[in-house]
């Protein structure tokens, strides 16, 4: 059985441009390839968390963009097959009752978003990685002040790596391994650049710590 590797990114200002909302599939393609190589380097399968306090409606409709985007990928990509979205958390409509929902993938965002989801958004990443412990890496990116106990979740754990592009609020950048000087998507596929290469440097030095491998970049 592979290895995992969980990749738990925000939307706004990450995925999706901040100023507009707009989507970039040539920016998203080299995410996935940058994705794909650390999914070969590792020997692990990277599993695509998506993290938003959106409605679920939404969220539908973004994850089967994102799915065909991937399923397009592979199919074109002579590098190892991504899964399609593995997990995404929204926010229900207003009559959700609880109970069932149609959507697989897509989880009731925890608690009530009074404070921007800010802890709902770690609730939901907390209770992934202590499902799975085991983990090769857990990697966190986004840009907003909701994602600040997220990425404190995740800084906190050894194996655990933050990145943020330029567009992101100073108290994200004070707790990210990496700040970009490029904005949104961008920004991000360059943090995943870095961890890549942290990862070939690891390689090559076995008994260093891949955190400091990363942060020396």
């Amino acid at each position: 059985m592979r290895d995992t590797i969980f990749y738990f990114t925000d939307l706004e200002g990450t995925i999706l441009r901040e100023e507009d909302g707009k989507f970039d599939k040539e920016e998203f393609k080299k995410l996935l390839e940058q994705l794909a190589k650390l999914q070969e380097s590792l020997n692990a399968t990277v599993k695509i968390n998506i993290v938003s306090p959106i409605y679920m409606d939404q969220m539908k409709m973004l994850v089967n963009l994102f799915d065909n985007q991937i399923a397009e990928f592979n199919k074109t990509s002579s590098t190892d097959r991504l899964e399609q979205i593995n997990s995404a958390v929204a926010f229900p409509k207003e009559t959700y009752s609880g109970g069932d929902y149609t959507y697989d993938v897509i989880e009731p965002f925890p608690g009530r978003i009074l404070d921007g989801g800010e802890r709902g958004k770690e609730v939901y990443v907390r209770n992934w990685m202590e499902a799975y412990p085991d983990a090769k890496l857990y990697i966190y990116a986004g840009n907003g002040r909701n994602d600040i106990l997220a990425m404190k979740r995740v800084k906190a754990n050894p194996k655990g790596f933050v990145i943020c592009p330029k567009n992101s609020r100073t108290e994200v950048k004070e707790i990210a391994h990496f700040v970009s000087n490029k904005e949104d998507l961008e920004g991000v596929i360059d943090g995943l650049e870095k961890i890549n290469g942290a990862v070939r440097q690891r390689s090559n030095k076995r008994n260093k710590d891949p955190e400091e491998d990363f942060e020396n970049r």
